[in-house]
């Protein structure tokens, strides 16, 4: 049980019941906004567009180049490495080990 720190009272949690369904209140990572919603999500519905696109694009990048890491896609695509990077950190992407190989001097 979390207790608020002050009170010895049990916090509230994060989510609101409304009848029997549980609302959680949400921050979009885009514009920043606060609404509210039944399941956790980190875009509102007039941002999901643009992060849906965003994030078909880095697929697509990876799919091509799957050893890339994220400050080679955010310089390919143009989005900021951070974006990338809270994409793997909310679950989306996941990191792979792969190998590299040594281009030699002859190719340069």
């Amino acid at each position: 049980m979390i207790f608020h720190a002050d009170l010895r009272k049990p916090a509230k949690p994060r989510f609101h019941v409304k009848g029997s369904l549980k609302m959680y209140t949400n921050i979009c990572k885009h514009c920043y906004k606060v609404f509210k919603s039944r399941r956790k999500t980190y875009t509102c519905s007039e941002c999901r567009s643009k992060d849906e696109e965003d994030f078909d694009r880095i697929e697509a990048y990876l799919k091509e180049y799957p050893n890339s890491n994220a400050l080679q896609i955010s310089e390919a695509l143009g989005i900021t490495a951070y974006q990338v990077l809270t994409y793997l950190n909310e679950g989306r992407l996941n990191i792979s080990r792969g190998h590299f190989e040594r281009i030699k001097d002859d190719d340069i």
